[in-house]
């Protein structure tokens, strides 16, 4: 190890974020020669097929055994790579509780710049027992900084909806940095619009223990499944969404977790149902048309920010959005509505400003 250069470890836990951290790091001036680059694989409930950069001087990888040990397993392993590595900075794709437990028992030696890819909606909602853990706390008046799931010494934001989410839960708004969308975007030539065609995007609500709304996710699509005689559904699950679709396989539903550009270029003529998720913003940034839906438990999480940002009501119904989607005026007047919120989620910061936040922050002096 050259102890006169600086160590950037990356963590990421699937392909998606891997890709944008490496498109982040592109942004790094190439003169500077005083940065090393290091990976951690903290794939925990799936392996994740990392396409291997020659940016890394060195690659570690967590090998989950299926156990409930397993998080544990997680914590220590990273904690080991950060005692042999000595990174002067964590770069993650999310800030995750075994990254606070790591840094906290190095005693916070190691800056984390946490990369906040994921749509962040109602900052109140209790998600799993760190969020509740930190409001109790929080109410107490009781510093509960290991416990806030956002938690980082700096955070890249994807947009305004993040942002004010991040400023809620206690990050100091100089330490929120906004850079838009990660990558490219060319909008695709679609053809026609093809409405017998629907593409289910799942959110990965297990993930955080959240089962009420997993469940209320399937019962609306089991519904819908139910409603859309003569139509073509592809359910596209959340990377983090471990649940088995193939359960709802048949000659008219399809289940399709491959490559996601390559899925976005294949399917940009459907049209896309989610609840508020990531990926239907990119679908929009691609041209694509999307439809809301609100469903059960989710009008809790997620009635506040369609409200203010949507002009129509979210679907609740799947009788009614099939009827809605069979008659081309109404339908339009949604695709439109939906795409006017897309402002709200990606800011447009361009190349040059990009690059100036990711130096300011990496190689400040260089």
């Amino acid at each position: 190890m050259n102890n006169n250069k600086k160590t950037i470890l990356v963590s990421a836990q699937n392909k998606e974020e891997y890709e944008e951290i490496l498109e982040i790091l592109s942004w790094v001036d190439r003169k500077n020669k005083n940065l090393r680059y290091v990976f951690f694989d903290s794939s925990l409930f799936y392996k994740t097929k990392f396409l291997k950069s020659n940016l890394f001087e060195k690659n570690y990888q967590f090998i989950p055994q299926n156990s409930i040990l397993d998080p544990l397993r997680l914590c220590l392993s990273f904690y080991k790579v950060i005692k042999i590595e000595k990174p002067d900075f964590l770069l993650s794709g999310g800030t995750l509780f075994f990254h606070r437990i790591a840094l906290f028992l190095n005693r916070y030696k190691v800056t984390h710049v946490g990369y906040s890819r994921g749509l962040l909606v109602d900052p109140k909602n209790i998600v799993s027992t760190s969020d509740a853990i930190y409001f109790l706390l929080r109410s107490l008046h009781i510093s509960a900084r290991l416990f806030n799931n956002y938690y980082a010494d700096q955070i890249l934001s994807i947009g305004e909806t993040n942002t004010k989410f991040l400023s809620y839960r206690g990050i100091k708004t100089n330490n929120i940095f906004n850079i838009g969308k990660v990558g490219k975007v060319t909008k695709i030539d679609p053809l026609p619009i093809n409405r017998k065609i629907l593409i289910f995007v799942t959110q990965a609500f297990e993930h955080h223990n959240d089962t009420k709304s997993q469940k209320d996710q399937i019962s609306f699509l089991k519904s819908l499944i139910e409603s859309s005689n003569g139509f073509k559904i592809i359910i596209r699950p959340h990377p983090r969404d471990n649940f088995d679709y193939r359960i709802f396989q048949t000659e008219h539903v399809s289940v399709d977790r491959g490559n996601k550009k390559e899925f976005i270029a294949n399917n940009i003529n459907g049209i896309l149902i989610s609840t508020l998720s990531t990926f239907a913003f990119e679908w929009m940034q691609f041209g694509g048309k999307v439809v809301f839906y609100c469903y059960g438990n989710l009008k809790l999480k997620y009635a506040g920010w369609f409200g203010k940002y949507l002009a129509y009501m979210p679907y609740d119904s799947t009788k009614l959005l099939i009827n809605d989607i069979n008659d081309s005026n109404t339908i339009q007047e949604i695709f439109d509505h939906s795409a006017d919120s897309l402002k709200r989620v990606y800011s447009d910061i361009d190349e040059h400003q990009k690059k100036s936040i990711i130096n300011n922050i990496f190689c400040p002096c260089s």
